[in-house]
């Protein structure tokens, strides 16, 4: 018996994106040999007696061109369509608790995020590619973390990109630094401190993909405009989606100015008081 693969699932609006959306979903799950699932959200009720000009039958339309071209361009891929009744972030979130990635775009106007696109960066359930229009293809994918526990997820997920994608691997970590202090000038000991924290979660990275260069970019300053600028030569970035109050505000300025696709990648959930008693009792000797 196999298993079934969760699909890569890509938001496909009325906008000009859907074109880019569609390829950027497409090339990861061929990548990852995962079915492709292109999902349309339209609100109101579904009536097939209706004059098949209205919005369900326009997103049918649209979703069985783009179907067509992918099926084309990659054969070996499956792609299922859906049209969905119902708001868009409502319909998506849904999707992405069975989904392996979902990708969108980050809205019609470049210089910020589509409430679409903000509510899913923050709300859901699997990691989310957001490809901005015009994005770029560079030569390199960048992690931004921040040294939390959130930052091995981000790194493997990373990883992987650099790897499937043969390219080179940097992680960078900003940090306020000297300017949460006041001004004053930050001791050599903490910044190396900084830089150590960053390069042992990046040695990891060495025993599952020994062929991807790493280079460990630590700098102080805000982390968001550093790696939007990064962004202008890569090929994508890779954030986490932090459980603090300052998260979602990262990964937002980021992704809505960032001019290659961003993967957001949610941090694990805590542990529970559950899990620790078991692990305890599973190491404990036996009397």
């Amino acid at each position: 018996m196999t298993s079934r693969l969760a699909p890569v699932v890509a938001a496909v609006g009325p906008d000009r994106s859907a074109p880019a959306v569609a390829a950027a979903a497409a090339d990861r799950a061929h990548r990852e040999l995962r079915p492709l699932l292109l999902v349309a959200a339209v609100e109101g009720a579904h009536d097939p007696g209706r004059a098949h000009d209205g919005p369900w039958h326009r997103a049918l339309a649209r979703l069985d061109v783009l179907r067509r071209d992918l099926t084309a361009r990659a054969p070996a891929t499956p792609v299922r369509t859906v049209v969905r009744t119902g708001p868009a972030s409502g319909v998506l979130r849904e999707e992405s608790a069975g989904a392996a990635v979902l990708v969108l775009g980050t809205g019609p106007a470049a210089g910020g995020l589509g409430p679409v696109a903000r509510d899913l960066l923050a709300s859901a359930a699997c990691p989310v590619l957001a490809v901005p229009p015009g994005a770029t293809g560079g030569s390199e994918v960048v992690a931004g973390v921040e040294g939390t526990a959130g930052t091995t997820a981000v790194l493997a997920a990373a990883a992987l990109e650099a790897g499937t994608r043969g390219c080179p691997l940097r992680v960078v970590h900003a940090w306020p630094g000297g300017g949460a202090l006041g001004g004053a000038a930050v001791p050599a000991a903490v910044a190396e401190a900084e830089r150590r924290l960053v390069e042992t979660h990046a040695a990891r990275l060495h025993e599952g993909w020994p062929a991807v260069p790493v280079t460990v970019d630590v700098r102080e300053g805000d982390p968001a405009p550093a790696l939007v600028r990064l962004s202008r030569d890569a090929g994508l970035l890779v954030l986490g989606r932090p459980r603090t109050p300052a998260g979602p505000a990262l990964v937002e300025a980021v992704a809505g100015h960032a001019r290659c696709p961003v993967l957001v990648v949610p941090a694990p959930p805590p542990p529970r008081p559950d899990d620790a008693r078991r692990r305890r009792a599973a190491v404990a000797p036996a009397r």
